[in-house]
């Protein structure tokens, strides 16, 4: 008897054990990962206009949940005058990404190009000035998301990279960079950590409720004496 006390609250536990870890999976929306890969700015000295390659790489690093991008993403790229002001700041492109799906786990990568009218003419102050060791520009990407759950939650992203470029090969000086929140956190609050534990309570019913049916049916079909 005490043997088979022991046997079943081994598999009550394990059954916890698993409902906690499922409940935990399905609460934990985290955003995407976001990265800025080779930027690179490529210049036409016939037009004086200048062409930025970029690749962005987003990973949704959640188990379970698939997230739709709603169309469309919109990516602009800022010029940054070395006075540092806001004011100052020039938008010198933008670009407009489709919507996607991308599930769980997965790795998206995008390739983007953005031609740049007069952008060495914007920067020509400062090259003159000599200070133009490197040129910065801020990658500003702005995306609605939901997560494919029951409830399909629904997340408005404003993410933001600063990049700075060498001014002699127009290559980004750091070749992977990630990007930032505006705000908020992909840490859990308190809130889900206190609903994980009633759900998770309520998924060990259902499974020890299945597993006690199913048990019920086999012995009733290979114990029962047939006639």
């Amino acid at each position: 008897m005490d043997a088979l006390s022991c046997i079943l609250t081994y598999i009550q536990l394990c059954l916890y054990g698993i409902a906690y870890y499922f409940t935990v999976l399905l609460l934990s929306h985290n955003r995407p990962t976001i990265y800025l890969d080779n930027f690179n700015v490529v210049s036409n000295s016939l037009t004086n206009n200048a062409t930025i390659y970029l690749d962005l790489r987003i990973e949704n690093e959640n188990s379970l949940i698939g997230i739709y991008y709603e169309d469309p993403l919109n990516l602009t790229i800022t010029y940054l005058p070395p006075t540092k002001s806001s004011g100052s700041n020039v938008t010198i492109g933008q670009c407009v990404i489709r919507g996607f799906y991308q599930g769980s786990e997965e790795v998206k990568q995008i390739q983007l190009s953005v031609v740049v009218q007069d952008l060495f003419s914007t920067t020509e102050q400062r090259r003159r000035l000599g200070s133009a060791k490197v040129i910065d520009f801020v990658v500003d990407l702005e995306a609605n998301i939901k997560f494919m759950l029951f409830e399909n939650t629904k997340s408005h992203l404003m993410i933001r990279s600063g990049v700075e470029v060498n001014d002699n090969t127009g290559t980004s000086v750091l070749k992977t960079i990630q990007m930032k929140y505006a705000s908020g956190s992909n840490k859990w609050g308190v809130v889900k950590w206190l609903m994980t534990v009633p759900l998770s309570l309520l998924f060990h019913f259902v499974f020890y409720c299945a597993c006690w049916l199913a048990f019920r049916f086999f012995s009733f079909v290979f114990l029962c004496p047939s006639n």
